[in-house]
């Protein structure tokens, strides 16, 4: 029963994700590069994603890739996969089986965070948050006659970066996140 699960599961994820790419601009921003990612299970399931960064499409099947993939997730079983997919907090999930020795990853595991949430675009699992409103009475401009207005530090606005700042070009391209998208290894944690 597992089994089929986690393939009818992954079967609908890969058809509203290629449903969702082309209705929504903001999920076609967000597939940037190319990518294959490859979810299995331990007892025959497998299916896989080819993303294409060059026109932005998506691709889903079943079976394993066959190629080299940039992201591998292999669980035990496929009842545990499906569980742990239709989790909630399923990206924290996977890291908590993943140190348990019961799913294994290869690749880049920060493209799990990634997918997850190209998934949650598509299939919104768990509580949708209403939308932030400004709390009443809230500060809305600076206020002169306030007890802190002291205390606090106003810069005039800037109206470009200074140029030669070199020193935030150096720490951009150090940034883990950075190189994880250029396809640099990093270190999941």
């Amino acid at each position: 029963m597992g089994t089929l699960l986690l393939r009818v599961l992954l079967a609908v994820l890969g058809v509203l994700l290629r449903v969702g790419r082309r209705l929504s601009p903001r999920m076609r921003a967000q597939i940037t590069t190319d990518l294959v990612i490859e979810i299995r299970s331990g007892d025959g399931v497998a299916h896989h994603y080819v993303f294409s960064g060059k026109d932005r499409s998506i691709a889903s099947r079943a079976g394993r890739a066959p190629g080299p993939t940039d992201l591998s997730l292999s669980f035990k079983t496929a009842l545990l996969g499906f569980t742990t997919l239709i989790r909630t907090d399923a990206v924290g999930a996977i890291v908590r089986l993943a140190l348990a020795d019961r799913v294994r990853y290869s690749g880049n595991a920060a493209y799990a965070l990634w997918f997850w949430g190209l998934t949650r675009m598509v299939l919104p699992l768990g509580r949708q948050r209403p939308g932030r409103a400004p709390l009443p009475g809230a500060l809305l401009a600076p206020d002169p006659a306030s007890k802190v207005a002291g205390r606090i530090t106003r810069e005039p606005v800037a109206t470009e970066l200074d140029p030669a700042w070199t020193a935030a070009h150096s720490a951009r391209a150090e940034m883990a996140m950075l190189q994880g998208v250029n396809g640099v290894q990093v270190a999941p944690w």
